[in-house]
């Protein structure tokens, strides 16, 4: 006996929450238990460090790329974000690269090829003799600050 049967939907995927939920451990961790501030509180942590004329100039320029802001309403949420750290009616400006997935790749790529660079590059020679710590304490790392955030 032939049962007629639509090979194309044992192959389908159905999101329900799961589509909403990924991109809200952006803004939220600890729904996945991590115990870590989302981008709203970041935000805020680093604005924290300056004077209200700095703050008002970095909020006037907040520029994002990557594959996440890629996600449905990145910025829409990401200005909620602002506006609730930010005193009320303040204004603010957020931007997105032409081309968030690549952006950082090709900026670096730029950056790599002007001369005056080479003196940031790392050898792979130094990096197998001093491991990976040596790159926490090089001249490009980034700068580790405690926080007391939690």
């Amino acid at each position: 006996q032939h049962v007629d049967v639509d090979a194309a939907s044992f192959y389908q995927l159905h999101l329900g929450v799961e589509r909403f939920r990924a991109p809200e451990l952006l803004y939220q961790p600890s729904l996945i238990g991590v115990d870590q501030a989302g981008i709203g509180e970041t935000i805020q942590f680093v604005l924290k460090h300056y004077d209200p004329e700095d703050q008002q100039r970095l909020v006037d320029n907040v520029f994002v790329t990557g594959g996440n802001t890629a996600f449905p309403n990145f910025i829409d949420r990401l200005n909620l974000e602002l506006q609730a750290v930010r005193p009320f009616k303040s204004k603010f400006s957020v931007s997105q690269g032409k081309d968030p997935v690549l952006d950082a790749w090709l900026g670096a790529s730029c950056w790599t090829r002007k001369a005056e660079n080479k003196a940031s590059f790392t050898s792979r020679q130094d990096y197998f003799e001093a491991g990976s710590d040596y790159l926490k304490e090089h001249c490009a790392s980034n700068v580790h600050v405690n926080s007391n955030i939690l």
